[in-house]
C-alpha cells in the first residue's frame, strides 16, 4: 500500500517533464520558424500540401516577378537563383499579406527591399515586413528635404529601420544592384523634382534576354526626362507608372519601352484607375496588359528561354 503514492509521484514527475519537453519544442519549433530555413520549410511544406495558391507557382524557375494583389497600391517580389528583392509594399493594412507571401514563398530574410518613393501606398507596409522578416539592405531615392512626407507611414518606416538596424543606400542614375544573375541598373530620377511622384527610383531588370523596367509612379515630367536622355529603355515588360494615371505613360515614353508586357497594380478607386486613355495607348503598342484589380497577383516566371505569366484568377 506504500508503494502507490511513490508511483503516483513517478507518475507525477514524467508527466511534468513530459510537458516541459514539450513546451521547449514548441518555443525552438517557433524560433526556428522565424528564420531564413525556417521561413523556406514551411513554405516548402505548404506547396506540398497545395495551400499556397497563387505562391506555389513556378518555384524552380531562376526569375520570377510577382507582382502583389495589394489594391491601388505597389508591392513587387522579385526572385532570381535563390536571392529576393521587394520593391515597395502596399498600404498599411497590406502588411500581413505582403508578409504572408514572402512566407509562403519560402523567404525569410529579403536580400533587398527597394522603396521607390515615399508614399503611403507604397510604403505601408515595409515597416512590418522588416520587423518579421529583415532584410540586408535597403534601398531608396535621394529625396529634397522639402519634398519628405511626415505621415504616420513614413515616420514608422524611419523608426523601423533605426530599431532594426539595416544597411540603408541611395541610389542614383547609373548604380547597379546585382540580384542572383539578374542586373537592375538605376535609372532615375535624373534631377531634383518638386513632387515625390517624379522623384521615384526607375529600374530596369536584365536577366538574360528578359528585360523588365519598374517605375514607381513617376508622371510626365520625369519621362520626358528619361526619353530626352537617349537611356535605353526598351524592355519585354513594364511595370506601369502611377496606377494607370494618366498622367504618366506618355505615347513618346511607351515608343520608348514597347513593352510586350504591361502590368498595372490597381484597385478601387475614385480615381477610375487605370485611365482609358492609358489603357488604348498601350493597346497601340499591341502590348499585352495584366490588371492586379482584374487578374490578382500576377507572376512573370523566365525560364532563360521563354515568359510565362500566371494570373490568380483565370
Amino acid at each position: 500500500m506504500e508503494d502507490r503514492p511513490k508511483r503516483r509521484e513517478r507518475g507525477d514527475l514524467r508527466n511534468r517533464i513530459l510537458a516541459a519537453g514539450s513546451a521547449i519544442l514548441l518555443l525552438l519549433l517557433l524560433l526556428f520558424s522565424f528564420t531564413g530555413p525556417g521561413a523556406a520549410f514551411w513554405g516548402r511544406l505548404m506547396s506540398l500540401a497545395g495551400l499556397n495558391g497563387i505562391s506555389d507557382v513556378a518555384l524552380d524557375a531562376p526569375l520570377n516577378i510577382h507582382v502583389l494583389d495589394v489594391g491601388k497600391a505597389d508591392a513587387i517580389l522579385i526572385e532570381c537563383e535563390g536571392q529576393s528583392l521587394l520593391l515597395d509594399g502596399g498600404t498599411v493594412d497590406k502588411g500581413d499579406k505582403v508578409s504572408d507571401y514572402l512566407t509562403r514563398r519560402g523567404i525569410g530574410k529579403l536580400d533587398c527591399i527597394v522603396s521607390s518613393h515615399p508614399d503611403k501606398d507604397h510604403i505601408g507596409g515595409l515597416p512590418q515586413v522588416l520587423q518579421e522578416h529583415g532584410a540586408r539592405l535597403f534601398c531608396h531615392p535621394a529625396l529634397a528635404e522639402e519634398i519628405l512626407p511626415h505621415t504616420d507611414e513614413f515616420l514608422a518606416l524611419e523608426a523601423v529601420l533605426k530599431e532594426t538596424g539595416t544597411e540603408q543606400s541611395v541610389q542614383t542614375p547609373g548604380s547597379v544592384y546585382s540580384l542572383g544573375g539578374a542586373k537592375l541598373t538605376f535609372l532615375a530620377p535624373l534631377r531634383e523634382y518638386d513632387n515625390t511622384n517624379d522623384s521615384s527610383l526607375v529600374f530596369k531588370l536584365s536577366y538574360g534576354d528578359f528585360t523588365a523596367l519598374f517605375c514607381g509612379d513617376m508622371e510626365e515630367e520625369a519621362e520626358e526626362d528619361l526619353v530626352a536622355s537617349g537611356i535605353d529603355l526598351n524592355a519585354d515588360l513594364l511595370k506601369v507608372s502611377h496606377h494607370g494615371s494618366n498622367t504618366s505613360s506618355t505615347k513618346k515614353f511607351l515608343k520608348a519601352v514597347s513593352p510586350r508586357y504591361a502590368v498595372i497594380s490597381v484597385g478601387p478607386d475614385k480615381n477610375n484607375l487605370p485611365q482609358k486613355k492609358v489603357l488604348r495607348r498601350l493597346e497601340n503598342f499591341d502590348a499585352e496588359i495584366y490588371r492586379t484589380d482584374i487578374d490578382g497577383t500576377v507572376i512573370f516566371s523566365y525560364d532563360g528561354e521563354a515568359i510565362t505569366v500566371y494570373t490568380e484568377r483565370e
